[in-house]
């Protein structure tokens, strides 16, 4: 539907979602599209597999366990239940800040060379 994005636009376009489903196997922070969709503030809707931790547990992510197929009731749940939704995007936002901004990840390298 959007074909190739500018980087600024995929902001914009994710940010106005209400939910990534990540459908790609188990989440983990070694997944690039799910972290962007934390970044955006969004609610993931996602499997849980022997990578998935901190921070990513930290975020708004619904965990199903790892043989699901259904994402349908935790989908529906995020889309009705306004509240839940709230708390979800909220977290994102928050482990966003925390841990993928730039200011975060510049202070992680700066705490390693500094113990060099």
């Amino acid at each position: 539907m959007f074909g190739l994005l500018p980087a600024e636009e995929i902001v914009r376009v994710m940010g106005a979602s209400d939910v990534l489903l990540f459908v790609r196997g188990p989440i983990s922070s070694m997944r690039g599209s799910a972290i962007a969709g934390i970044a955006c503030g969004l609610p993931v809707i996602a499997r849980e597999g022997w990578q998935t931790g901190p921070p990513i547990t930290d975020a708004g992510v619904v965990l199903l366990p790892p043989d699901a197929n259904d994402f349908g009731p935790a989908l529906t749940r995020v889309l009705i239940d306004r509240a839940y939704n709230a708390i979800l995007s909220e977290r994102s936002r928050n482990a966003q800040k925390l841990y993928f901004s730039w200011n975060a990840i510049a202070a992680k390298y700066a705490e390693a060379l500094r113990k060099m």
